[in-house]
Order: structure tokens, then C-alpha cells, then sequence
């Protein structure tokens, strides 16, 4: 992944990690957690707490250190109004980000993760493939993609 590709993950991440913390403080491990719930993967701690530290730094969030007894504590992150201006500037890019990722989690449940294990196998064997099947792969796809925008202009229609 090239350093371009980096950065804009990090800006759709940061203004995830914004929006879960307007709802309610969190805590490192509930933010990985709702990225579960919300877009199907959780980011690697190696990839969140370095981005939260940016934020630290850039005033985007606060930290506060709560004592969880037995010598064990915890950070739990909260927006600040910096944070919020930034979560407002940027709030339509957030109804995109958002709209997309409860469209993933809808097509996970209707079978797209099986759909995507089908298409890394297909392009293991494509190359191997005659004309034949080749055709044929074509065929069901254009099949498919014609079957798929019926649905969508229905709904386009019907909205």
C-alpha cells in the first residue's frame, strides 16, 4: 500500500474514531471493537493507537488516565471541541463513510464474504482457463450485473 492510500485510510478512520467518541468516551480496545461492529474488521492496535497519539497531538481528542484498581489503569479518549469542529467540517465525507459501511455490513449478511472467497479463486485460475470458460464466466457476470441493476433502478424508481 503505497503512503497516498496510507493517509487517506487514516483520515476515514480518524473521522470514524471521531464520531464514536461523540457518542461516549472510549477506551482504545472499545474503539478496535466497534470498528468490528461497524465496518467488519478491526484495525490492529498498531494501527489505532499511533493514529489516537496524532490526535492527542493534534488537539482532535483528550485522554484521561481512570484508575481501575488493583494497579491496573486505563485511557479513555473523548472528543474535544476541536474534534467536534473537525466532525462537523468534514460530516458529509462522514455520511459516506458511514452509508458505506452499513451497506458492507448488510451485503456481509446476505453472503459477500463467500462471494469474495469465489473471487479470489477465480483469479487463481483464470489465467489457466480456455476461451470456453473464460466465456462462460463472462456470460454469468454480465447475467449477474444486469440482474443486480434491475433491483437498483427499482429502487431508484420506487424512492
Amino acid at each position: 500500500m503505497d503512503i497516498k492510500m496510507i493517509e487517506f485510510m487514516k483520515g476515514k478512520l480518524r473521522l470514524l474514531i471521531l464520531h464514536m467518541l461523540s457518542k461516549e468516551p472510549k477506551h482504545g480496545y472499545s474503539i478496535m471493537k466497534e470498528f468490528e461492529d461497524l465496518i467488519g474488521y478491526s484495525p490492529s492496535p498498531g494501527t489505532i493507537y499511533p493514529l489516537l497519539k496524532d490526535m492527542l497531538k493534534n488537539d482532535l481528542i483528550s485522554v484521561k488516565v481512570i484508575d481501575e484498581g488493583k494497579g491496573r489503569s486505563a485511557k479513555v479518549y473523548s472528543i474535544t471541541k476541536k474534534g467536534i469542529d473537525y466532525l462537523n467540517e468534514y460530516k458529509e465525507e462522514l455520511s459516506r463513510i458511514l452509508t458505506f459501511a452499513e451497506s458492507m455490513k448488510i451485503l456481509r449478511n446476505m453472503g459477500l464474504t463467500r462471494i469474495s472467497k469465489i473471487f479470489r479463486r477465480l483469479m487463481e485460475v483464470l489465467p489457466s482457463m480456455n476461451e470456453e470458460q473464460r466465456s462462460k464466466i463472462a456470460m454469468l457476470l454480465n447475467d449477474c450485473s444486469k440482474k443486480l441493476l434491475e433491483v437498483i433502478e427499482e429502487v431508484e424508481i420506487s424512492e
